[in-house]
């Protein structure tokens, strides 16, 4: 059962971290979240971190301000998981939803009262670790010292791992979906710099001073062509359009890994693959309808999405994955780091066909479980699905849904389950 009811968005204000030099120092942070618990005998606690340009708004209805405004007004992302009698039972847990920390109310273009200037380039560049560390800090001010479940999808999983790792002591279940591992790995890693680059090339961003009235959008629009793309069609839909494109990627991946200056190919995989797309589609009678339809709604979604995200909120976001590497010194620097994971569980349900984050990577994360006495599962109850899946699958009534839903549920309920020794 889902949460009927509207739910209203929170902010926290915490105490910034401190900053290199060069980089503005913001003392208090706001941190805006949901919160879901329909009972007061809740006595767990799951927590819920944002994916990439997402929000709070994992459950319930429509999401308001504080003062009854409206801010989404679709069903949350995972609202069929989580509610009263859902696989995340709000009758047992007080589940916390948090919202990137760059939103439209905390971003580059603030005025920076210390200087009556916009922050621009001098805004902090969080990393994933600092993420976290902020979102501890509002959970501390929320009275949570512990989480039963660690959560989150995509750039949320990343951030989930990220708390889980750092501090064992902290978790006792951890979901992860359509999930990152312990770094990105080279595809996504070579993916992500070549996004940086072109809207840090873009130039009318101006080192992040502009106007937000006219913000720049064309390198901002090519981003968000080429990540929405590879977010709704699985790495075999290339090959419905293309056969070559498969080829061009991987060239185009082992040339930026080789230090090419070459950015032609990642164009053809924005907005010039796009209007190549668009072409095949005119030609080729033989695709269907339904692509045809698909493609058109893929248009519409990257045009709502060009005109709703600011380029310096998708900048920051983007740089902040640079380097992500986990830090195992949580469970490494210990008495007995063999049972340091003891007790806790690991769930990753993955889309083997993800074109944003590899599935495969996953292993690594697995083995790490494993190897300090924890338990482990990797599912892949998505089948030849998209990233995407992973983040709204929730909502739908599909197949993959229903199974997801059945793995969350078993593994909520019989934690252990899955706990093999490692295999070194």
């Amino acid at each position: 059962m889902t949460i009927r009811d509207n739910v209203v968005r929170r902010c926290i204000n915490v105490r910034g971290l401190d900053t290199p030099s060069g980089q503005a120092h913001i003392q208090q942070v706001p941190v805006y979240y949901e919160e879901y618990r329909t009972s007061d005998q809740a006595d767990k606690t799951a927590v819920i971190f944002p994916f990439f340009l997402g929000s709070a708004h994992a459950a319930g209805q429509q999401s308001l301000d504080a003062k009854g405004q409206v801010i989404e007004t679709r069903p949350g992302y995972w609202d069929a998981l989580i509610g009263p009698g859902a696989a995340i039972d709000t009758n047992e847990y007080r589940v916390i939803s948090f919202e990137p920390i760059l939103n439209p109310n905390f971003h580059p273009g603030l005025i920076n009262p210390a200087t009556g200037k916009r922050y621009a380039s001098s805004f902090p560049g969080y990393k994933i670790a600092d993420y976290v560390q902020l979102y501890n800090r509002a959970l501390s001010a929320l009275g949570v010292d512990h989480a039963n479940l660690v959560a989150g999808a995509s750039m949320g999983s990343i951030q989930a791992i990220q708390m889980a790792l750092s501090d064992p002591d902290g978790f006792d279940q951890l979901l992860l979906v359509v999930p990152g591992s312990l770094s990105l790995g080279d595809k996504a890693t070579a993916l992500v710099s070549g996004w940086v680059k072109q809207l840090e090339s873009d130039p009318d961003w101006n080192n992040g001073d502009y106007d937000p009235a006219s913000p720049p959008k064309a390198a901002l629009g090519d981003v968000l062509t080429d990540f929405w793309f590879r977010a709704i069609y699985p790495q075999s839909g290339l090959l419905g359009w293309d056969p070559q494109a498969i080829d061009e990627f991987n060239e185009t991946i082992s040339a930026m890994m080789a230090g090419s200056d070459d950015e032609l190919p990642i164009k053809r995989l924005g907005a010039d693959y796009v209007s190549h797309l668009q072409e095949e589609l005119k030609r080729n009678g033989k695709l269907c309808s339904a692509a045809s339809k698909a493609f058109d709604g893929y248009l519409k979604q990257r045009a709502a999405l060009t005109a709703a995200v600011d380029h310096n909120i998708l900048l920051w976001q983007l740089r902040s994955l640079l380097d992500f590497t986990v830090d195992l010194a949580g469970i490494t620097y210990i008495d007995a780091p063999a049972v340091a994971l003891e007790g806790k569980s690991m769930l990753a349900l993955v889309a083997p066909m993800d074109d944003v984050l590899s599935a495969d990577r996953v292993d690594s994360l697995e083995l790490v479980f494993r190897l300090f006495g924890g338990s482990a599962r990797v599912e892949a109850p998505f089948g030849s699905a998209a990233h995407r899946v992973g983040l709204n699958a929730a909502t739908s009534k599909d197949a993959m849904a229903r199974q997801a839903d059945g793995l969350i549920r078993g593994f909520l309920r019989n934690p252990g389950a899955g706990k093999v020794p490692a295999k070194l």
